[in-house]
């Protein structure tokens, strides 16, 4: 009786042995003890005993006849729930209880079933009348009698059974797989194909095990045929609710999770009450799953299929906005970014929980496991950080991690060194303090940080010498709060400050403060501040661009804006969607929602009277999010050789030797003795479209590139002179502002290569001289019409007044103004035409 109240069991084979103490002893005084020790025992029944108390039970009760009448009334109650114990864990868990039963009813203990049948009704929930869904009260109990009872009480075969004994009756058949072969053929016969056969001992042995559970199976019943088929009828009606219930439950999952998801991604994270609603589903969840399989399993049933609902873009129907999709190559992988530097300044933040040692950063291991799962889940599991070894070292003086009551002296004796004065006149000895450096850091060096490697540097330093101190963190989340709100270009490097030190700490209130201050500003209209509102918006937008801050704030932000849609709040809103706008738009959880603002947005300026300014400033904002779709330009096919070419000439050749002698070796090779391809004047080609668009050294690099090719390819540098010099006349008779750069290009190009030797100095002197004469020749027209005009005018001469002529000033005017051109005099002698200035 102590063995079996502490739970130590005999084994079936034990119990077999005819030397066991229960086959030997008489225990007819010990029969209620024995009964009571089994329904009470001193520690936790596992599934693993039943088996043993079974046989022990079979045992006593084919040795003593009072054994099932003092254990089955206790079994009952405690399936029942009426076993009237003041402590429940005295007696046997109700799944115990009803194994327990099921197992003595397929010994033959048990004879009258009828209570365990009520007890399987009211667990499977029988409807009252014919044709509604069962409403299954304890599912786990009805997976338990049907795992226990099988096809003994059940009448059906387990499905693995059935297929077991199908798969088995095929490799007797010779239909199946046939892992083994037969023992009796030695020789493999090459000229046939080799058919694997079981062995003659294997066949005989399946024949028999398949023709037992022929006839055995179908007719073993443990309990009458009307009773089996009802239990049948009450387990199967509650699998089909349970199934039913199992995909309801699946679909509200996944709606449930969606939805968190969209709320964690827009509002950073979920409310208590959310996170124990999921947490409670995805349980039920897992219980209706481990329900469902076991009884189909049990009840040769299919399981059904659940459905993955398809993500459906939504589509904004009139409502103006064009949804962004990632059409172009390279997209994904920049995600809402327009570029891969953008992308990286935004995304590739150095961890510092992988890289410094926790106890320098004064967290513990507990609070770094919490840290990790918060970043998994505010920047995502995809997101591989930059881990970056910044080269700021460690300052001796900054103690290590110590003692609770040292961390607190520390923290009391920052506290007083930062209510001193900050003036200039410090004495010596001060600065080497971790207080005086903290400043210096502060104050000095981080208003001058501009670059990204400089941010890291800083953000590393402060990490490794003042991130333990939470005095140090406080004081540098005011220096981010109190940014100068005329230094609007330090914004994305303090935000970039502010999202590493959010991957390693907690404790930050910036984006707190940040939001109290805008929607404080936006409660005032007289005597704004605009640029402290602009400034605490672009700040907002930047943090959310980092994910430090959740989009619901700069959505909130512009939510504000847009219920006063009128004089500075338009500023603000505009400047919300600048610095944050496309970011939100590209995003898939927060694009309907920036799609619907700035419909609204559009929708409030038609409505509105506003002036031009407003106008404009919404309209920049607007296409600066959502810019109008730009036609892809056609790629020109060109043939292979010409592709080559430009490769060479407009990647590949550089102004040093080495560069121009592969490119040079490279022209060399090409099929100059084909006489269907013109290999000069695609050279001359490429040659003039790599100086006319690339860098400005390739005129150079060309011009040496000609030299090198003037001995073996001669045709190239004449092909090349003559092409500039139609380039420059052609400009020079029909000149285009749109040509001048071109022209330039070229005459570049002609000057170096008179510096590498290609061309003499004669040309250079005859093409300047036709660049200054150009257009200055005398017309032969002109030269007639002044000619003639002289003649003329000598036989007009006279040499007398009349003394009646009245010289007035007023008449001379006239005269001035009715006078014909006067035709310029050009000498017969003269060369160039006076007309056209030097």
């Amino acid at each position: 009786v102590k063995k079996i109240k502490s739970g130590s069991y005999h084994s079936p084979t034990e119990l077999n042995s005819p030397n066991n103490p229960i086959r030997t002893l008489n225990l007819t005084r010990y029969v209620e003890e024995v009964a009571a020790a089994l329904t009470e025992p001193q520690t936790k029944v596992k599934q693993s005993d039943i088996p043993g108390m079974v046989m022990l039970c079979v045992e006593m009760h084919r040795r003593y006849d009072t054994f099932a009448k003092a254990l089955l009334p206790t079994l009952f109650a405690g399936i029942s729930g009426s076993s009237g114990k003041a402590d429940e864990g005295e007696s046997l868990p109700r799944r115990i209880c009803l194994r327990l039963l099921t197992e003595f009813a397929l010994h033959g203990i048990i004879t009258d079933m009828k209570p365990l049948v009520k007890v399987i009704k009211d667990a499977a929930g029988v409807p009252s009348e014919e044709g509604k869904d069962y409403a299954v009260t304890d599912a786990n109990f009805i997976v338990t009698f049907s795992k226990a009872g099988g096809h003994e009480i059940l009448g059906c075969v387990p499905r693995t059974v059935r297929l077991d004994c199908e798969r088995l009756q095929k490799e007797i058949s010779g239909e199946g797989e046939g892992n083994l072969v037969n023992d009796e053929s030695t020789e493999v016969s090459t000229e046939t194909s080799f058919i694997p056969t079981l062995s003659t001992a294997l066949v005989e042995k399946a024949k028999s095990t398949v023709d037992i559970f022929t006839d055995t199976a179908p007719s073993t019943r443990a309990v009458p045929p009307k009773m089996s088929a009802s239990l049948h009828t009450h387990c199967t009606g509650a699998y089909r609710t349970l199934a039913k219930s199992y995909v309801t439950t699946h679909r509200r999952l996944q709606k449930l999770e969606k939805r968190c998801e969209q709320d964690r991604l827009l509002q950073g994270n979920l409310s208590e009450a959310r996170e124990k609603g999921l947490s409670d589903a995805k349980s039920l969840m897992e219980s209706l799953t481990k329900s469902v399989e076991s009884l189909s399993e049990v009840l040769d049933e299919d399981i059904p299929l659940l459905v993955e609902e398809e993500v459906i873009e939504e589509e904004t129907d009139g409502k103006g906005i064009e949804l962004w999709t990632k059409g172009e190559a390279g997209s994904e992988r920049l995600g809402p970014f327009d570029d891969e530097e953008t992308r990286s300044f935004y995304c590739d933040v150095p961890d510092f929980l992988s890289t410094k040692p926790h106890a320098l950063l004064g967290i513990s291991e507990a609070d770094v496991e919490k840290q990790r799962e918060k970043n998994k889940r505010q920047y995502g599991e995809d997101e591989e950080a930059e881990i970056v070894e910044m080269p700021g070292e460690v300052e001796d003086t900054l103690p290590m991690v110590e003692e609770e009551g040292d961390e607190d002296e520390n923290e009391e004796g920052d506290e007083d060194a930062m209510e001193e004065s900050k003036g200039d006149n410090v004495d010596e000895e001060n600065k080497d303090t971790p207080h005086y450096k903290l400043m210096v850091l502060l104050e000095q060096e981080l208003p001058e940080a501009s670059r990204r490697e400089k941010i890291d540097e800083i953000a590393d330093r402060f990490c490794a010498n003042h991130g333990s101190n939470k005095k140090s963190r406080k004081r540098l989340y005011e220096t981010f709060f109190l940014v100068p709100r005329a230094r609007l270009d330090l914004l994305p490097y303090y935000s970039r400050f502010a999202a590493i030190m959010d991957r390693v700490y907690s404790d930050s209130s910036l984006v707190t403060e940040l939001e109290q201050q805008f929607h404080g500003q936006a409660r005032f209209k007289k005597n704004q501040n605009i640029e402290s509102r602009l400034r605490t918006a672009r700040y907002i937008g930047e943090l959310t661009k980092f994910r430090v801050a959740p989009p619901i704030v700069a959505l909130r932000g512009i939510k504000r804006c847009l219920q006063d849609f009128s004089g500075y709040n338009i500023d603000v809103a505009c400047c919300l969607l600048e610095s944050c706008g496309r970011y939100l738009f590209r995003t898939k959880h927060t694009h309907k929602k920036i799609a619907e603002l700035m419909d609204t947005m559009m929708r409030l300026k038609k409505a509105r009277n506003l002036d031009e300014r407003s106008i404009a400033m919404i309209n920049s904002a607007f296409f600066m999010v959502n810019p109008p779709p730009q036609s892809s330009r056609p790629v020109k096919e060109v043939p292979p050789l010409e592709a080559y070419l430009r490769y060479l000439l407009a990647s590949t050749l550089e102004a040093d030797d080495k560069s121009v002698s592969f490119v040079s070796k490279q022209i060399q090779r090409l099929p100059w003795s084909d006489p269907s391809i013109d290999c000069g004047g695609l050279v001359c080609k490429y040659m003039l479209k790599a100086c006319r668009k690339g860098r400005y050294k390739t005129t150079k690099a060309v011009a040496s590139l000609v030299a090198n090719l003037k001995r073996s390819k001669p045709e190239v540098p004449s092909r090349l002179i003559d092409a500039i010099l139609e380039d420059i006349d052609w400009f020079l008779e029909k000149p285009n502002f749109r040509d001048n750069q071109r022209t330039i290009v070229c005459a570049r190009l002609f000057g170096e290569m008179y510096c590498s030797g290609v061309l003499p100095s004669s040309i250079i002197f005859e093409q300047i001289d036709h660049i200054l004469n150009f257009q200055h020749d005398i017309p032969d027209a002109l030269r007639d019409v002044s000619q003639n005009e002289m003649f003329a005018l000598r036989g007009k001469v006279s040499q007398t007044i009349h003394e009646d002529e009245e010289l007035e000033e007023d008449d001379e005017d006239d005269e001035k103004e009715n006078a014909e051109p006067v035709v310029v005099p050009i000498s017969r002698f003269s060369k160039y035409d006076p007309r056209v200035p030097c």
